[in-house]
């Protein structure tokens, strides 16, 4: 981890050097993520914990229900430099890779208890773009790139004004693992400052999941998270 960091700084320095010389071009750029990110493992770690507590109270009254996790979503701050056509990016941001939940209600009452499973992510990502000039004020950027994804998942257990009274346990697991990902963007020049938007295809998925050297298991496996999926995604920028 403490490596990751290291290089991140190194080249960020090196970025902010690179713009005293007039070939290039700098930036920093703040972006803005979400679209579709499924965890099946997660879904079915917490798939029928609703069903159970209901049929344990009231079967009549109360009724089981599975949400699952098909949502992304994040932040980056990313710094790029471009010498001629081909630049260089590297970003730090936080990532949510969904949430998969099973909840027991009674239908009219704000009354619920519910387990659930959160992902997310610290990220240090690099990519390397290609530019291709539409005219003298927009371009699009294709970009291919990867990094590392210092994940969290959380467990959560919670009860509100229930019929097994009010309570919340909640636990921390953690990995890590290496990811990669694709972009096509569409840039817009106003001056000094850049809008921007696009389109990123993401592979990285964590494996395992541990507290305190125990992994997180469901059944006869660890339960994995996946910030692997399709992404939309915005964002503005201002060179130097």
């Amino acid at each position: 981890m403490k490596k990751f960091r290291k290089l991140f700084f190194v080249m960020l320095f090196l970025f902010a050097v690179s713009t005293v010389y007039a070939e290039t071009s700098f930036s920093i750029n703040l972006i803005g993520n979400m679209g579709y990110v499924p965890n099946s493992s997660m879904d079915d770690a917490v798939k029928g914990y609703g069903d159970f507590i209901a049929n344990s109270i009231d079967p009549d009254v109360f009724k089981g229900k599975d949400e699952k996790s098909v949502l992304g979503a994040g932040i980056d701050l990313e710094g790029r430099f471009f010498l001629g056509s081909i630049g260089f990016g590297l970003s730090a941001g936080y990532q949510y890779g969904g949430e998969s939940k099973s909840v027991a209600k009674a239908s009219g009452y704000a009354s619920e208890q519910y387990l659930s499973l959160t992902l997310t992510a610290i990220t240090y990502l690099g990519t390397v773009y290609y530019k291709h000039s539409i005219d003298e004020t927009s371009f699009v950027l294709l970009g291919v790139g990867g990094g590392y994804y210092q994940g969290t998942m959380t467990l959560t257990e919670e009860a509100k004004k229930f019929m097994s009274g009010n309570f919340k346990d909640e636990y921390d697991f953690e990995g890590n693992t290496l990811g990669g990902h694709i972009k096509v963007e569409y840039n817009r020049m106003m001056g000094s400052a850049a809008l921007f938007g696009g389109v990123m295809g993401r592979y990285a998925s964590i494996d395992e999941f541990k507290r305190g050297g125990i992994a997180l298991n469901f059944g006869d496996g660890n339960i994995e998270g996946s910030f692997s999926g399709l992404l939309l995604y915005f964002g503005a920028g201002l060179a130097f």
